[in-house]
């Protein structure tokens, strides 16, 4: 079957796509979003108006929970600094820095985790956080958080009560927010491998939103 379109409809269908493809960009141009100028949080809305939300000059990583009502971010307190990691030497003068969150109004700002140092068990340091992600209903907050020389460790926070919970040592964390395994994680980590070559390379596992594993998902391709 043959479709024969006139010149003039060519041009109308042309023009429709071209309207098409401007709403769709238009519409996830003006999704709510947040960002981190000079150390400020701002929030953007849908209208694509910016709001600044915090004036402290020290916050970075914003990330914002799914419902568009709440930022989590990364709060430097650069006048202060940990020396208590006497068992390993990378972790010795640590910048002290928190997790907090915020309101996108800038109202009930909190702090949900601070830096602590353990100096017998690495999985419950707390220190150089990065890769904030939200659980799908935005009650907990997945981070990493610097533990190993090569690996970080993954923990999750109850954003009600500010209770901290390791999971699984990590580089890498993403939540699955569609499908099957919705709210489950993809947790990348240091694999090392064990024949005669040795050496270490990235693998992808899927792990439950409570931390335990599901399996393996593959490795990343050099």
């Amino acid at each position: 079957m043959h479709i024969h379109l006139s010149a003039h409809r060519i041009k109308n269908y042309k023009q429709l796509f071209v309207l098409c493809a401007f709403l769709v960009f238009s519409a996830a141009a003006q999704a709510s979003s947040v960002k981190a100028k000079n150390g400020n949080l701002y929030f953007i809305n849908d209208a694509g108006k910016s709001s600044q939300i915090t004036k402290q000059m020290s916050d970075t990583q914003p990330v914002l929970s799914p419902d568009k009502t709440k930022i989590a971010f990364v709060r430097a307190l650069p006048k202060r600094e940990i020396q208590e990691a006497d068992n390993e030497p990378w972790m010795q003068a640590t910048a002290d820095v928190e997790i907090w969150t915020i309101d996108t109004t800038g109202a009930d700002a909190q702090r949900v985790v601070a830096t602590h140092i353990d100096n017998d068990n690495n999985e419950k340091n707390l220190a150089q956080f990065n890769t904030l992600v939200f659980s799908l209903d935005g009650k907990q907050l997945y981070f990493l958080s610097k533990a190993w020389v090569a690996s970080y460790g993954l923990h999750v926070v109850n954003l009600a009560n500010h209770q901290v919970h390791y999971l699984t040592d990590a580089n890498g964390v993403r939540v699955i927010n569609r499908g099957r395994y919705a709210g489950n994680l993809i947790v990348e980590k240091r694999t090392y491998s064990t024949g005669a070559e040795g050496g270490a390379y990235a693998t992808f596992s899927l792990f439950t939103s409570q931390g335990a594993y599901v399996k393996r998902l593959g490795k990343r391709q050099k």
